[in-house]
């Protein structure tokens, strides 16, 4: 996981999403398919928690047979504390015997890296085994070989320090639950599918899952302990992009997805082969948690999302002329991991899509809650499955066909590839008006392999607290807008390169300084924004503060917005606005039309409140200067 699905990935955990799902009348009808041992396909969802019939329901008519739910463990907790308690009865009462599968976890600062704090963690998971006896597997943490979820990942040394105090936590916790439940079945070590191994890399410092576990096995080897650290072995296979093949087999051991499931295999006999910690030779059962493919937000769905998206190469849900689709994606990787005998379940992150684009829409559900059009295709192959009806065979031989990830030409006479140096510089202005700024940088290869092509290497851009991930184009140019906007004043913007197969990351530090700008905005009447809200707004800039009010009324409610911000690009044509009322930050921004009028958008917290809507010009004035 990069630093970018990191961030996401934090929005993703601390709290349960709030939307109920659409539940369409199809989706309540027929039983559940016939299950087959082969493989079980589930699924990641924390609405069972709190909207528990809806997602059993989407659940049964998917034909899913398994269903993670996640706990925040603050570092304090020995036991379940009231929201638990609350969430949990929901869970194992209303899944009705679809398997109900616990992780427990939390950011790296509540890691639980010494003693009192593994045993506080363990006794948490403990306490959750004898409240629930309908609950028998526990995922311990979640993806410890990355630094936003385990801190430290080295020591000061450069040795990796992460896989010996994941070790004792987990023997630890073997132990506890075993004690409570012999039966019971501990997951882990739920890798990232990457990692850099760089003790010294400017951010995101990582374990690749290959290198973690080959530590975790010479600790356990080291430990003389005879009892294995794990039932079932836990990794998250994601893709390098969304649009990247199932079957790819990436030539950089530090990838292990879906098509790495070989290395895999290779890894776990390295690590543990010949100890007491079985491996999937001999019979240790593979889950695949965490997977997805991300989609691209159909024009007439777009007002349920806001934000920019962090993750490379989105797919369309179904598009049956293009060469990659969600449904398409989906269907070749639960087939794949049905013809891998070791694997026992796989895992989609999510049913339904986060509104925000930098968390995750690998869900078969759009975020108002409507079904995308790869659902079909999902519960078809589901049923499939469940059935047994995969030809194993003929899945073979069409994989022939699929290219295999770019792997580096060894020159002759050498072993390997030696990766070639780059560089990435900032392109962009130093100083924008608010509203105006576009980042910009440029990623350079050495002399070595300057001809090389650059075109699609993943470029993050960090700012204002916000992570934007793009792509370069064929001049090795990354480029983004932040939207909403940069907030006025002094910001330090980091900018990074992660590496591949044949480059070495880089990454660089500028600062820039967003202004207000001189103009004002000012609107006659009331503006019509949709049906039930109306609005006004009046703000003027000298160029260094602002004054400025926005009113909203929607019915009887009236919020009145203090605005802050102003920024108007040249002969009026965009106009920025910003402001706060209470906790809650506020963004217009108001566009004039080719055709004639202007259209206003708002958000609230990063949030639109409403459609874009089309004004008279006349209504509203857009002046610089």
């Amino acid at each position: 996981m990069d630093i970018a699905r990191a961030v996401s990935y934090r929005h993703r955990v601390s709290r349960p999403l709030t939307i109920v799902l659409c539940v369409l009348g199809m989706l309540v009808a027929g039983a559940p398919a016939r299950a087959s041992p082969g493989l079980a396909v589930g699924a990641v969802e924390n609405l069972l928690m709190w909207q528990t019939a809806e997602t059993v329901a989407v659940a049964r008519h998917l034909g899913l047979r398994t269903l993670v739910v996640s706990l925040d463990w603050g570092s304090h907790e020995s036991s379940l504390g009231a929201s638990e308690t609350n969430g949990l009865p929901n869970v194992v009462v209303g899944a009705g015997g679809i398997r109900v599968v616990l992780g427990i976890h939390n950011s790296w600062q509540h890691a639980p890296i010494d003693q009192a704090r593994r045993e506080r963690y363990c006794g948490y998971a403990a306490d959750a085994l004898r409240r629930f006896p309908q609950i028998n597997d526990i995922i311990v943490w979640n993806e410890p070989n990355v630094s936003f979820f385990w801190q430290p990942q080295f020591d000061p040394a450069g040795t990796g320090a992460a896989p010996q105090a994941y070790f004792e936590l987990l023997s630890h916790c073997y132990d506890v639950l075993h004690a409570v439940r012999p039966g019971v079945n501990v997951i882990g070590p739920v890798n990232s599918h990457w990692g850099n191994d760089n003790p010294n890399a400017f951010s995101n410092i990582t374990h690749s899952p290959s290198r973690f576990i080959r530590a975790l096995g010479t600790v356990y080897r080291a430990s003389g302990r005879t009892q294995p650290l794990f039932d079932t072995l836990g990794h998250h296979p994601y893709p390098r992009s969304s649009d990247e093949h199932p079957s790819i087999r990436h030539a950089d051991e530090a990838f292990i997805s879906i098509g790495d499931t070989d290395r895999l295999l290779t890894v776990m006999q390295e690590a543990f082969g010949g100890t007491g910690q079985r491996i999937p030779q001999d019979g240790l059962p593979i889950w695949y948690l965490e997977t997805g493919y991300q989609t691209t937000i159909r024009p007439e769905k777009t007002g349920a999302y806001f934000g920019v998206e962090n993750w490379p190469g989105p797919v369309p849900d179904l598009a049956p002329d293009a060469v990659v689709d969600q449904a398409r994606q989906l269907a070749d990787s639960l087939r794949l991991m049905y013809c891998q005998p070791q694997v026992e379940a796989i895992f989609n992150f999510l049913l339904r899509d986060e509104p925000d684009l930098a968390g995750w829409q690998s869900g078969v559900f759009w975020a108002d809650g409507s079904p995308k059009a790869s659902l079909d295709a999902y519960r078809s192959v589901i049923q499939e499955i469940n059935d047994g009806r995969v030809d194993c065979a003929g899945l073979g031989a069409a994989r022939a066909g699929v290219p295999a990830a770019p792997s580096p030409t060894p020159a002759r006479g050498a072993e390997k590839v030696q990766r070639s140096v780059t560089r990435i510089t900032y392109r962009g202005l130093t100083k924008a008006r608010f509203g105006g700024l576009r980042l910009r940088a440029r990623l350079t290869r050495g002399a070595a392999r300057s001809k090389a092509s650059l075109r699609a290497r993943q470029v993050t851009f960090v700012v204002g607290g916000a992570t934007y991930l793009t792509t370069t184009d064929a001049r090795g140019i990354a480029s983004v807008a932040p939207v909403p906007p940069t907030t006025p004043g002094r910001h330090r913007v980091e900018i990074r390169f992660r590496g591949d197969e044949l480059s070495l990351g880089s990454a660089t530090r500028v600062t820039i300084t967003v202004t207000n700008t001189r103009g004002r905005v000012e609107s006659t009447g009331q503006l019509r924004l949709s049906a039930t809200l109306r609005g006004s707004l009046e703000a003027r800039s000298d160029g260094r503060s602002v004054k400025g009010m926005l009113v909203l009324r929607n019915r009887n409610a009236v919020r009145r917005v203090r605005l802050t911000a102003l920024g108007v690009a040249r002969r009026g044509r965009v106009a920025w606005l910003s402001g706060s009322s209470g906790r809650s930050r506020y963004d217009v921004q108001a566009r004039r039309l080719a055709g004639g009028g202007i259209r206003v958008q708002i958000w609230r917290n990063n949030v639109a409140v409403h459609r874009p809507a089309v004004v008279s010009g006349a209504r509203l004035r857009i002046v610089r200067g």
